[in-house]
């Protein structure tokens, strides 16, 4: 997706306008975040600056705004939203069509959660209902809509970090109507607080899972516990306020992966 390359670009180029192509994105309905350039992705010497600039203007380029940004979403949606409403209802009468017809639904969809309106997405959940290769999709935007995140958590942590991640643009609390959370659904719990996101639970329900309180912002939870992976997670955090949140929204490198996680059943899709 060469847009994504776009705002990786937009990132470093115009740091002081992240702020406001979040805003924009969010009255367009369009579920990209963008992540802060970090410090020492912004503190570039002024000399390679100037010397990128000047190449740059000798090839012509020129920086992207806010509104053209906007803009080109928006129209990329709207192809992708005419190509999903050409081909659900298509009839396929073999196995290798359905299967390819499915991989282009999958496709299709991934890309509307990120950038269609709530209204255009209960048409396609709506159309996606009765195929289960396209549970997931289905579920992420059931969560979206709804903000009860008690499935989602059934479906595994990767369908958690998918949901999460478009969640939060939206909402920065959901709910969950689950009394007893598993492990499973501990760790998928755990990764929307790891988000920033506010969970509402029945009153009955507790949590005292140490990775759970870890997300929480307890990092002490860390400590003194029988779990390598949290102990060591815990010391590359250090005794500070939590900075899960704070991390996860920021780039640390130009060439970092732009992750969206709900482009693909089974694993993020990077650029």
């Amino acid at each position: 997706m060469k847009q994504i390359v776009m705002l990786k670009q937009f990132i470093v180029d115009s740091p002081d306008q992240i702020n406001n192509l979040n805003k924009r994105f969010i009255e367009n309905n369009i579920r990209v975040n963008i992540p802060n350039a970090t410090e020492d992705l912004r503190l570039k010497s002024r000399k390679i600056i100037r010397l990128e600039n000047w190449y740059e203007n000798l090839k012509g380029n020129r920086k992207l705004s806010v509104s053209e940004i906007v803009d080109n979403f928006k129209k990329l949606n709207n192809y992708y939203l005419e190509l999903f409403k050409s081909k659900v209802d298509l009839k396929i009468d073999n196995v290798l069509g359905l299967k390819s017809h499915q991989t282009l639904l999958r496709y299709l969809v991934g890309r509307l959660i990120y950038l269609s309106s709530e209204e255009d997405l209960k048409m396609v959940s709506a159309k996606i209902s009765d195929i289960p290769e396209l549970k997931l999709q289905y579920e992420i935007i059931r969560a979206l809509i709804s903000l009860d995140i008690s499935t989602i958590l059934r479906l595994g942590s990767n369908a958690a970090q998918a949901a999460a991640q478009v969640i939060k643009i939206k909402s920065k609390v959901v709910k969950c109507n689950i009394i007893t959370p598993n492990k499973y659904d501990t760790q998928g719990l755990s990764i929307f607080k790891f988000h920033g996101i506010s969970i509402e639970f029945n009153e009955e329900t507790k949590v005292e899972e140490p990775l759970f309180k870890f997300a929480s912002g307890n990092i002490k939870a860390s400590k003194n516990i029988d779990d390598q992976f949290l102990n060591e997670f815990g010391a590359l955090h250090g005794n500070t306020e939590s900075k899960h949140k704070e991390t996860l929204e920021s780039l640390f490198n130009k060439n970092e992966s732009f992750v969206l996680d709900a482009l693909e059943s089974d694993y993020g899709y990077g650029y």
